[in-house]
């Protein structure tokens, strides 16, 4: 039998909080009442949900108790979510699209603004997220995801390739000389799996260079405006630096080795939402423009810098 949400709440509370003592006082209720909440839970299911050390008396969760602890936090967590989507008013033309920050603010916005009529009359609203979840745990009507996929969603699909090749600016090629070397440059790093040095110097070299060597930083947005800023060389993704590339913000000294991501950008449908006329125009819209941007490599990058 499941036990009552109040009781699991309660240990859910125990769990974040670390104690029974600070679990009351975050939910505003007694310490037996606590207490009875993890005895009920502990009646509904036969097990036992903590345990007590002997120095100190300390309560800790049980294995078990830490598992339904965690399930618990993740429901809430969901509830939570579907409480302010339900209650966050949205028009009927309203989509919402979650992605990460840099794929919105290097990608999706320059292109929204440049729609040409497609997206006339249609609210899209744009959430920021680097979690790997579905888009109705998201609030989402589409999700647009980087990686090497498949994911498990039934209605993913593969939208284009990508490729990887380090951009640096101009002023900071012209500050260390004439002589383009990678060993003698600055290397700048983000959290991108996809996109790390150590791949890219065992493809091209050379082998002695340092691959950890320069600053990181957590976000693809950050990496590419420090490289812009000219802190140094960046590993970045094609898709996000096509338009600081071509308007001469950034160039890059070794186009000719790049790394291909094939099937690098998904977009994710919700069931619920995907057969509404809005949403479909968008998953439309971006189908097309990512598909075209993803069949044709830019010939210009491989002559900048």
């Amino acid at each position: 039998m499941l036990p009552g949400f109040v009781h699991l709440r309660a240990l859910a509370a125990v769990m974040e909080e670390g104690g029974v003592r600070a679990a009351s006082k975050r939910l505003g209720i007694s310490h037996s009442a606590i207490s009875r909440s993890l005895s009920e839970i502990e009646a509904a299911t036969g097990v036992a949900m903590v345990q007590r050390q002997t120095q100190g008396r300390k309560l800790e969760l049980t294995a078990e108790g830490q598992v339904l602890g965690k399930a618990t936090m993740a429901a809430i967590s969901g509830l939570e979510a579907a409480l302010r989507d339900i209650s966050s008013p949205q028009s009927r033309n309203g989509v919402v699209i979650a992605t990460t920050a840099s794929f919105a603010a290097r990608w999706l916005f320059p292109r929204m603004n440049e729609a040409e009529g497609m997206l006339d009359g249609l609210d899209v609203s744009v959430k920021v997220s680097r979690e790997v979840a579905p888009p109705q745990a998201q609030g989402a009507d589409l999700v647009v995801r980087m990686g090497n996929g498949p994911w498990s969603e039934s209605r993913a699909t593969a939208l284009c390739n990508d490729w990887l090749l380090p951009v640096a600016s101009p002023g900071y090629l012209r500050s260390i000389g004439p002589v383009r070397e990678i060993s003698r440059m600055r290397l700048l790093h983000d959290r991108d799996p996809c996109a790390q040095w150590r791949e890219w110097l065992r493809l091209h070299g050379p082998p002695d260079a340092d691959c950890e060597q320069g600053p990181r930083y957590n976000s693809g947005d950050i990496l590419l405006r420090a490289a812009e800023c000219g802190e140094g060389l960046a590993l970045a993704r094609l898709s996000q630096t096509r338009d600081s590339l071509n308007s001469g913000l950034l160039v890059a000294p070794f186009a000719d080795k790049s790394i291909s991501l094939p099937d690098s950008i998904w977009l994710i449908e919700n069931p619920a939402t995907a057969r509404r006329k809005p949403v479909e125009r968008v998953a439309q819209w971006l189908r097309k423009t990512l598909g075209n941007e993803g069949v044709w490599r830019d010939k210009r990058i491989a002559s900048c810098g």
